[in-house]
């Protein structure tokens, strides 16, 4: 059996809703970042509003992505590692601290999979404030 993966420098960030890893190479201006498929247990994806702030002209406001606590649940997403200044970056992106702030997830509810199995890893994910 595969022991641990070597997981890449930074913080492992744990993308849902539209921080797909695809958006955030956009986003950095780093189109070497790589997604693991990762969970984090105890927590569900839910759309919460109103955010008038990524509304479209013609439209009416829309809800955003974020976490909420659900004992029966388990939220499914993407780890990316990010540098600090990277995370910087994404801060601006995400609305810290109005419209999103950074929540930590321990390694008891939060794993991610390499090497054919999952992995026990804290990770750092972005909820609606």
């Amino acid at each position: 059996m595969a022991g641990p993966p070597i997981w890449p420098l930074g913080t492992p960030v744990f993308g849902f809703g539209s921080n797909s890893v695809r958006q955030l190479r956009g986003r950095l201006g780093d189109q070497s970042l790589m997604g693991y498929p990762a969970r984090i247990r105890g927590q569900v994806l839910a759309f919460c509003g109103p955010n008038r702030s990524w509304a479209l002209e013609k439209r009416p406001c829309v809800g955003s992505a974020t976490l909420i606590p659900d004992k029966r649940s388990i939220a499914l997403g993407t780890v990316t590692f990010l540098s600090d200044e990277q995370i910087a970056m994404l801060d601006g992106f995400e609305g810290v601290p109005r419209i999103y702030q950074q929540q930590q997830f321990d390694k008891e509810v939060s794993e991610v999979f390499g090497n054919e199995r999952w992995h026990s890893l804290q990770v750092m994910a972005y909820v609606k404030v």
